[in-house]
């Protein structure tokens, strides 16, 4: 719950223009509200241009994500 509070503040504050601190070394998992799956890469490859698909959650290393600093708040 308190990482949907964190998202939905990204979300909030994007919109409104407002600088955001993101910390990199957090993991999130990306679920699909409707069908249950979560956002996976296949082998946790990290080869550009490789595939995002959705997968049942088992708790493996291609499933966590981190929301990288873009700059200037972003």
């Amino acid at each position: 719950m308190k990482k949907f509070i964190f998202l939905l503040l990204v979300v909030l504050a994007a919109h409104a223009g407002a600088q955001v601190n993101v910390s990199s070394s957090v993991k999130f998992k990306i679920r699909n509200v409707n069908s249950g799956l979560v956002l996976s890469i296949p082998g946790a490859s990290q080869i550009a241009g490789t595939s995002v698909i959705q997968w049942t959650d088992n708790g493996t290393a291609d499933q966590f994500w981190h929301f990288m600093p873009m700059g200037s708040g972003r």
